[in-house]
């Protein structure tokens, strides 16, 4: 999917600030933003991106390239904004390697997946969504 295709998904349904998370098929990116206009800097109109994550502490907008048939548009997205705490999440810390060049302009030494977990009418726990977040 062209950046073109999903500029308007991400002015609507992105945090307004935070970072992004983004694969294309010429490099990985990730760059903090203070406003979701900083964003579209970031990107030639003709970009082909493959994902692309837009989070902070409490919402985390994705998309994804999709060439199944059940996504006409060519992409799937997702806004995840639920609340983190409590029975009903699981919070992994990931490290970084800052060493790497396009990690600069990143401070914190972790990404945190929050896993939002459900149960089944047995009692059974599973993984129903999850959100990146930078503490």
């Amino acid at each position: 999917m062209k950046y073109r295709e999903i500029k308007k998904l991400i002015e609507e349904k992105a945090p307004a600030a935070g970072y992004v998370l983004a694969y294309t098929r010429k490099c990985l990116l990730f760059k903090p933003y203070s406003d979701k206009g900083n964003v579209e800097g970031l990107f030639a109109e003709d970009a082909d991106i493959v994902e692309i994550h837009l989070f902070n502490d409490e919402k985390e907008y994705r998309i994804v390239s999709s060439e199944s048939r059940r996504y006409e548009s060519g992409y799937v997205d997702h806004v995840a904004d639920f609340e983190s705490g409590g029975d009903s999440t699981y919070v992994q810390n990931i490290y970084l390697d800052l060493r790497k060049e396009d990690m600069a302009d990143i401070s914190a030494d972790t990404i945190e997946v929050v896993n939002h977990i459900k149960y089944t009418d047995e009692g059974m726990a599973y993984i129903d969504d999850y959100r990146l977040s930078m503490k």
